[in-house]
């Protein structure tokens, strides 16, 4: 993956300073150990899954470390190996001195030039670049060559705006953590409303009597065993619904399917999909994951179900916006 050059000229800033990476930054590389290296006891290897999890085990190496290799918690560090989103990108460390593993760079400036703080922010406009170049691959999972994240453009402000600058992201970063707070605690309102209105336990005015439990198989047939993921000679082209349509959404329609497989006619006609339809997810790697759901808004007569999902298609007379909704609050509160 290679990264763009990002056209930034003294005209158009006059007072800021234009350079490259290479010019403002040493990219110090981790070094590459071997799984025989990693040991109980010694310096701490930071790798990947460090940076991205402050929890996951460390290993260590007992041998001699080049001081340049060794990092310190506030380091500036980009590692330029790895996922989009995740692992890939810069990142202030904040856990114990070590020693770089590899895909790691250490990044030293100068803080009379650029500062820590704002040499973060610019390198969240590199992976923004490289996300962008990144589009429409079906992976990812991307890296960059030292020489080309060398010869990336940058704008430099004074030091003082510069400070100015990650003092201002800084208050929105804030302020977005307030609203997510704020957000969660709302949802926790909806999940218990969800709990008391769903099971009875607090009846809307106007209501009374016993509500009537019923199993999935009395409002609705349940069925498996759909469509897998090639493309066949002499089968009939079919786009494809399948665990991650079901995972990510609540609600299904047509224009969200672009990925085409091919099926038998009678294996498209008995796993298509119509108005009312909720979806499962019957496996998972982990247990959280179980038993996700979604309801199709709409008839789709050249989309088929995966083999990776379970459809129940309800009989007249019930509400399968409903009946998902419930599925959903019995699998929040049911102990698995």
């Amino acid at each position: 993956m290679q990264v763009s050059e990002v056209n930034l000229t003294k005209e158009t800033l006059p007072d800021w300073d234009t350079s490259t990476i290479g010019e403002c930054f040493e990219l110090i590389n981790g070094l590459a150990f071997k799984p025989n290296d990693w040991k109980q006891t010694g310096v701490p290897i930071i790798r990947i899954q460090n940076l991205n999890d402050p929890d996951a085990p460390l290993n260590y190496f007992q041998g001699s470390v080049p001081e340049r290799n060794k990092i310190d918690s506030g380091d500036l560090l980009f590692a330029w190996s790895g996922t989009l989103g995740s692992s890939f990108g810069a990142r202030i460390w904040d856990g114990p001195s070590g020693v770089l593993n590899q895909h790691i760079f250490k990044v030293l400036t100068d803080e009379n030039v650029i500062t820590k703080d704002f040499a973060l922010l610019a390198f969240a406009l590199v992976e923004q670049d490289i996300a962008r170049e990144a589009h429409g691959f079906k992976s990812s999972f991307v890296h960059v060559k030292k020489s080309d994240l060398q010869k990336v453009v940058l704008q430099i402000p004074p030091v003082a705006e510069q400070r100015k600058i990650f003092s201002a992201l800084s208050d929105v970063d804030a302020l977005i953590a307030g609203l997510e707070k704020l957000i969660g605690k709302k949802r926790d309102l909806k999940q218990a409303a969800m709990q008391q209105l769903l099971t009875g336990q607090t009846r809307l005015p106007g209501f009374s009597g016993q509500w009537v439990k019923r199993t999935l198989g009395e409002i609705g047939e349940i069925s498996g065993a759909g469509v897998d993921k090639k493309i066949r000679f002499g089968e009939q082209p079919v786009r494809l619904l399948n665990y991650m349509d079901v995972y990510k959404r609540t609600f299904l329609k047509s224009s969200d399917f672009s990925h085409e497989v091919s099926a038998k006619p009678d294996q498209i006609r008995r796993c298509n999909v119509k108005v009312g339809d909720v979806f499962f997810t019957p496996t998972s790697e982990v247990r959280e994951d179980i038993g996700h759901s979604a309801v199709a808004l709409e008839d789709m007569p050249d989309v088929a179900y995966s083999y990776h999902v379970v459809r129940l298609r309800i009989f007249d007379g019930w509400d399968p916006a409903q009946c998902r909704f419930a599925w959903n609050l019995t699998l929040n509160t049911s102990a698995w």
